[in-house]
C-alpha cells in the first residue's frame, strides 16, 4: 500500500531549527503518536472479542496484541501524524521566532 503524501510537502528546513532541536521536537512528536495510537488500540482491544473473554490470561494476551500491532505500525512509519505535527510545531515556532526578532 503506498501513503498518500500532501499536495504541498511541508518541509520544517525554512523553521530555522537546530538539528538538536529538530531531533527533540521529532521525538516528541513521535512519542504523542505512539501513545495515541496505543490509546486507540486499547479501545479497539476492549470492544473485541479479545478484550471480553474471561479467561485468565485473555487480558495479557490482548495487551501483547495490543502491543504488536501498535510496533507493526510504527515499523511500517506510523500514521503519519507526527510528521505532520513536526512540521507545524517547527513552522510555528519559526513564525513566533520571526515576530519576537522584529
Amino acid at each position: 500500500m503506498t501513503p498518500i503524501s500532501p499536495v504541498h510537502p511541508a518541509t520544517t528546513e525554512s523553521a530555522g531549527l537546530t538539528a538538536q532541536q529538530q531531533h527533540k521536537l521529532d521525538e516528541a512528536t513521535r512519542q504523542f503518536e505512539a501513545m495515541l495510537l496505543k490509546r486507540v488500540l486499547a479501545s479497539l482491544e476492549k470492544t473485541t472479542q479479545i478484550g471480553n473473554q474471561k479467561s485468565a490470561g485473555s487480558s495479557q494476551y490482548g495487551g501483547m496484541l495490543v502491543e504488536a500491532l501498535a510496533d507493526a505500525i510504527a515499523q511500517a512509519g506510523g500514521l503519519g501524524l507526527s510528521r505532520e505535527l513536526s512540521v507545524a510545531a517547527a513552522q510555528a515556532r519559526g513564525a513566533t521566532n520571526e515576530k519576537t526578532s522584529k
